[in-house]
């Protein structure tokens, strides 16, 4: 079997610069190239964290999507994406500084004993759900075997 590893996440946006700013502010993302085409009316930035990209688009006939957002946990009440979650070491550090930052929480923060994480979601600038999340202990020791097991096996590494 093909081993694969989820690369980069793309979100459409109004405002590309807006979002640039905001993924850098906010999450600490950094740029990592942007691209014009000109022929399509679309703009494509892909920022960087830890080996996470995400790629940011502004196409100029784009149209809010249809279907309302809901607020969690009514978030998945519509098919397609709901969110994306990123991994944090601290999870009460993490919303300690995005309530600094001034980021909107949806919802209170959440530890699942099942699923072996806690987790807070956020809205960025045009109000997407990314989920913040904490492994606990077992389930990040778990993760860091398979990464090394993959590592050790020749696959991506991540």
């Amino acid at each position: 079997m093909t081993t694969i590893q989820l690369l980069y996440v793309t979100i459409s946006t109004p405002d590309i610069d807006r979002m640039i700013a905001w993924y850098g502010e906010k999450l600490g993302y950094s740029l990592y190239t942007r691209k014009d085409f000109p022929e399509f009316n679309t703009r494509i930035a892909v920022m960087e964290q830890a080996g996470f990209r995400l790629e940011i688009l502004q196409q100029g006939n784009a149209a809010p999507t249809l279907s309302p957002r809901h607020e969690p946990p009514d978030h998945t009440n519509v098919h397609g994406i709901s969110q994306f979650a990123v991994l944090v070491d601290d999870l009460d550090a993490a919303i300690e500084d995005m309530e600094a930052k001034g980021v909107e929480m949806p919802w209170v923060k959440r530890v699942d004993t099942d699923l072996r994480l806690s987790f807070q979601f956020i809205k960025d600038c045009d109000g997407n759900l990314i989920q913040l999340v904490q492994l606990m202990d077992d389930a990040a020791a778990h993760r860091n075997d398979l990464i090394r097991q993959r590592h050790e096996n020749g696959g991506p590494v991540g």
